[in-house]
């Protein structure tokens, strides 16, 4: 039997308890608590992917309603990112980002989001110095938060230029192509 996926409390505070902090508004907050998460309670140790799913898609329409979803969802990423390098875990991952550079980042994906949860898995092609494939098991909407998250990650590492573009997607997840200088 496979392992559940779980995203751990780290990513749903980095998300809701930071980014969107001051962001969350009655009706916003009314559906996540219908789809069990009070923004205002204890957080449980981990949560399913399921969940987490929900979530962020209900606060991607909820919070950027004129995006299309592949964009919300990238737009939320890119501030799940902002939120989530406030945290404990966070503020030590960037640290970490930050010295390694943007390579060496991209070569440890799998650790990085393993930080907020159970199942990432990475894969990398490097097409050139400053220019690779990296697949994530990351699924439909979720793929373009991902998006999201590498582009903002990325960013600290302090390129020139930064390029991630979604290059596949499919029922395994995605691939995305980074170029940077």
């Amino acid at each position: 039997m496979a392992e559940q996926r779980l995203v751990f409390a780290s990513a749903v505070e980095g998300l809701f308890g930071k980014a969107l902090h001051g962001k969350v508004t009655p009706p916003l907050a009314a559906e996540l608590r219908g789809l069990g998460l009070d923004v205002g309670a204890p957080l449980l140790p981990a949560y399913p992917y399921e969940q987490w799913e929900a979530w962020v898609s209900a606060a991607a329409r909820a919070l950027l309603p004129d995006l299309p979803p592949q964009h919300a969802h990238a737009t939320l990423g890119e501030w799940f990112i902002d939120g989530y390098f406030d945290t404990v875990l966070g503020r030590a991952l960037k640290q970490v980002v930050r010295v390694l550079g943007t390579r060496r980042t991209l070569g440890r994906m799998r650790h990085n989001f393993r930080s907020g949860n159970n199942f990432a898995e990475s894969e990398l092609t490097e097409l050139a110095p400053t220019h690779v494939l990296l697949r994530l098991n990351e699924l439909r909407l979720l793929g373009y938060f991902a998006q999201g998250m590498l582009r903002r990650g990325l960013a600290v590492t302090q390129p020139s230029t930064l390029a991630v573009e979604v290059s596949k997607e499919d029922a395994e997840g995605f691939t995305y192509e980074v170029k940077w200088s």
